[in-house]
């Protein structure tokens, strides 16, 4: 079964270097350490994390806030505001323009 998701592309450091850990937690243990230039693939997102493959084969956990890039998965904060965003657009309107429309139906 082909996914309809699109591939992270053009990945990089947002900042000067960035921790890999071993699972999604910024106390977790320390398996490698990004530089720039350092290419890396994305998997997927976890929280708040993107999960990351080395060239060397390791996969590991970066915080995403260190990760910028095209097409790259939505952390759950990101997905929770679109969510919300979307369910906002869905409510019909509220106060008298909202009566008005309902009225006109």
């Amino acid at each position: 079964m082909a996914s309809s998701q699109p591939v992270p592309g053009n990945v990089q450091l947002r900042y000067g270097s960035a921790a890999v850990f071993d699972r999604a937690d910024t106390r977790a243990k320390e398996v490698g350490h990004l530089q720039p230039g350092d290419p890396v693939t994305v998997l997927a997102a976890e929280g708040e994390f993107y999960r990351v493959q080395l060239p060397d084969g390791l996969v590991g956990f970066v915080f995403a806030h260190n990760l910028v890039g095209t097409d790259m998965p939505l952390t759950a904060s990101e997905q929770d505001h679109a969510d919300r965003q979307a369910a906002d657009a869905a409510r019909p309107p509220g106060g008298w323009r909202g009566m008005i429309r309902r009225l006109q139906r």
